[in-house]
């Protein structure tokens, strides 16, 4: 038996990063996921304030949270492909938010999050995780919750902080 590929599929692309600051690089960012042909990518560290959404440039729409003066700061990158189909965006805190997309055939509830570092105290990590299990579960069954994790919950796995990624990177593949 043959397997057949169906090269007609729209494959979704997503991704995440822990950009360390948007500010200065929003255009770098773009062209990097353009260059990578994301569809989605999840930023953490984005220091930016406020609850807005703003172009980014090469078709790609930023919708972000984060408290004033904030070190922290989450947000969902959108390309052109989606940008039309966001349904609802919700920002529960700077480090957790959602967006849901509906397209003709699922509803995709997509997160970006960025939990507490080791050197945080104990309570801020427990609200962080209690939120996180709290909006997860309110995805219903029938819909489609990407982002990491998605990942991490059905491998039983657990979120690591890493080295913050440059924009640069991205774009010389170091």
């Amino acid at each position: 038996m043959r397997v057949v590929k169906d090269h007609n599929v729209a494959k979704t692309r997503i991704a995440t990063l822990n950009v360390g600051t948007l500010t200065g690089r929003s255009c770098e960012l773009a062209a990097a996921l353009e260059h990578r042909r994301m569809d989605l990518c999840a930023v953490q560290e984005t220091r930016w304030s406020g609850n807005k959404s703003k172009d980014i440039g090469h078709g790609f729409k930023v919708v972000y949270n984060g408290s004033p003066k904030t070190r922290n700061g989450v947000g969902i990158v959108v390309s052109q492909r989606f940008r039309d189909s966001i349904a609802e965006v919700q920002r529960f805190n700077d480090r957790l938010m959602k967006v849901v997309i509906t397209t003709a055939e699922q509803r995709i509830h997509f997160f970006s999050a960025y939990a507490p570092q080791t050197g945080c105290c104990e309570q801020m990590k427990d609200d962080f995780w209690m939120l996180l299990d709290e909006k997860t579960s309110e995805v219903p069954m029938e819909d489609t919750y990407r982002g990491a994790i998605s990942y991490c919950k059905t491998f039983d796995l657990l979120f690591l902080r890493q080295k913050p990624m440059r924009c640069s990177a991205l774009l010389t593949g170091e």
